[in-house]
């Protein structure tokens, strides 16, 4: 099984207008510095902050006007930083309180 993880800059770029951002960039860039983090003591925090991050725009969305390409990147890098979790033998927050 290939693991594919998602540059930001690639999530549905196409989608948007030339000059426009698709969509909100917060969960875009806290997902990369989750991506690209280098210290293992900060790890845990990126990957939470992006995962609220993307939480908090998912709920924009379904208020809303869902948009399918959205969904979709947001889901597959939700995944990306559950692998990259198990990949550093970090415990996500809800196995932490138990």
């Amino acid at each position: 099984m290939r693991l594919r993880i998602l540059r930001p800059s690639s999530v549905a770029a196409d989608s948007a207008p030339a000059g426009e951002t698709p969509f909100p960039q917060e969960w875009r860039e806290l997902y990369s510095a989750a991506l690209f983090e280098t210290r293992t003591d900060r790890l845990t925090l990126r990957i939470r902050d992006a995962e609220r991050a993307l939480a908090e725009r998912a709920r924009q969305l379904f208020a809303g006007n869902p948009k399918p390409a959205e969904l979709k990147a947001m889901d597959a890098c939700f995944r990306a930083l559950d692998a990259l979790r198990f990949c550093y033998g970090l415990r996500s927050d809800e196995n932490e309180s138990a």
